[in-house]
């Protein structure tokens, strides 16, 4: 996906390499209240966020962001599959041109 970068924000730029990763991703599924693409920017989100902790993280997104709960973040953590996932974007993303 090409983007205009005169009209692209500092978001769009920013995680346009996640995006393009994301893209060429496989086992994504389509999560109706927590989607695979969610899980990968809420994580950059909460490493790149002040908070301390992650439930620190949550609570002030809440709400921001639809469909998240504190425990719905963390059980997804665990997920293997989504590990997996957020394995193979990284790796993709280290990768990229």
């Amino acid at each position: 996906m090409e983007e205009n970068r005169d009209h692209a924000s500092v978001e769009d730029i920013f995680f346009a390499p996640v995006n393009a990763a994301f893209e060429r991703a496989e086992n994504t599924r389509k999560c109706l209240t927590y989607s695979d693409h969610k899980h990968i920017e809420y994580g950059i989100r909460r490493l790149i966020s002040p908070w301390k902790s992650g439930r620190a993280f949550v609570q002030a997104m809440l709400p921001f962001i639809k469909n998240l709960s504190v425990r719905n973040y963390f059980r997804n953590l665990e997920d293997p599959r989504r590990k997996d996932l957020v394995n193979g974007n990284r790796e993709r993303c280290s990768h990229a041109n």
